[in-house]
């Protein structure tokens, strides 16, 4: 009758997490997870300036997704005729306009 070595299946799950762990820490030194990060923290801090919720968001951007997908592109119609390459957005005095009462009522309900 043979026993079980529960000691053995320890230190071989103990192995495999230890590599996990050191391909993880490998994966957060990539820029794409670093550009990830940043991205995500850009978007809650704009949710929160505007108002928005998640699903709100994700609606929004697969809206987008089917308008672009059709070859229409609705922020062309925000462009002067005639405007430059490069168009700069003043979006301080939106920001401003925001209340502190809309930011605390979108950080509550983005942790939902």
């Amino acid at each position: 009758m043979s026993r079980s070595h529960t000691l053995v299946e320890l230190r071989l799950v103990e192995h495999q997490l230890a590599t996990m762990l050191v391909a993880l820490s490998k994966k957060k030194d990539q820029p794409d997870y670093l550009l990830d990060v940043e991205f995500h923290t850009q978007l809650k801090a704009l949710m929160i300036a505007f108002g928005y919720t998640t699903p709100q968001v994700v609606k929004l951007l697969r809206a987008r997704d089917k308008l672009t997908q059709r070859g229409v592109n609705p922020l062309l119609d925000l462009i002067p005729s005639g405007a430059s390459e490069t168009v700069s957005v003043d979006v301080e005095p939106v920001l401003k306009n925001v209340s502190k009462n809309e930011q605390s009522q979108a950080r509550e309900s983005s942790y939902a």
